[in-house]
């Protein structure tokens, strides 16, 4: 085995960023193309007549417009972004084979509990949040909300739930990770990618739940050898939370204490449970020798 191919420690880090800043640059063309479209529509619908112009009416239509397009744009962005990110992962298995590193044996029993770790993930997580005054008082995170949440809960569940965690989970932990964790080793990059993953969320809500479930995301990741395990988790965790978003009867459960608290509970020992059978599965492998 030769080892994975060494950079200097600036075509390290440029190697880490990259495909984040590619994603985000598809994402903020095509939310600028949204804005652009949602502030031009109205006037064009007016002929581009200015002499009766309603600045009010302007905006308040500007902005309906601009919420509804908000999820389009970001399946414009990951469908762009979605063929090079593949080119990218297929390099990288390419360097490793190079290298002579074997693919690592998949655990089939992390990817099926996967879908357990990202419900008890979203509910406890949120639910943790909630107890604090952030959601109320972040400007920021309302206005994110306001914008995720305005599209019907097929378009929500197909785009937050499903799309966008697939797209999120081949540049944060297929890639970032990956190679953070081929020069680093897998504490500091399960960290430092849990920690980029947060920071990409833009508001303090948002980022410290990411970072919470960007933890179990990149151990999931390492744990199972594969990718269908954190895109799994990613897309039953979205999933989750457009339900709890979009559902006003999962709203009127989770605002009695009992259920509130008995979910919290609930959720933090399956997590729990689920970490030591992991574990205990790993541990079983390596003394029949089937895992290094």
């Amino acid at each position: 085995m030769q080892g994975v191919r060494r950079y200097s420690v600036p075509r390290q880090v440029w190697r880490i960023l990259y495909p984040i800043f590619v994603y985000f640059l598809a994402q903020g063309l095509a939310e600028s193309a949204a804005a652009i479209y949602a502030l031009m529509g109205p006037l064009a619908r007016n002929g581009f007549d200015i002499t009766n112009f309603d600045a009010g009416s302007f905006m308040n239509e500007g902005l309906r417009q601009l919420l509804q397009m908000t999820l389009p744009a970001m399946t414009v962005a990951a469908l762009v972004t979605l063929p090079l990110l593949g080119l990218y992962l297929s390099n990288d298995r390419e360097d490793r084979r190079i290298a002579g590193i074997a693919p690592p044996r998949v655990a089939g029993g992390v990817v099926a509990l996967s879908i357990v770790f990202g419900a008890a993930a979203c509910l406890l997580g949120n639910e943790l949040i909630s107890l604090s005054s952030l959601p109320e008082t972040s400007s920021s995170f309302i206005n994110v909300e306001a914008m995720l949440f305005s599209s019907g809960i097929v378009v929500e569940i197909i785009v937050i739930g499903v799309l966008i965690p697939i797209v999120e989970e081949l540049v944060y932990r297929g890639l970032a990770f990956r190679r953070m964790r081929d020069t680093i080793g897998f504490l500091p990059a399960m960290l430092v990618s849990a920690f980029l993953f947060a920071l990409a969320h833009g508001n303090i809500v948002q980022g410290l739940y990411a970072f919470g479930v960007g933890i179990l995301l990149a151990y999931v990741c390492e744990r199972s050898g594969c990718l269908a395990a954190p895109i799994l988790l990613h897309i039953t965790a979205n999933t989750v939370s457009v339900l709890i978003t979009e559902l006003s009867q999962v709203q009127t459960l989770l605002s009695r204490d009992l259920f509130f608290f008995g979910s919290m509970a609930v959720s933090a020992a399956l997590i729990v449970v689920c970490i030591l059978a992991v574990e205990g599965a790993r541990v079983s492998r390596r003394k029949r020798g089937i895992e290094p």
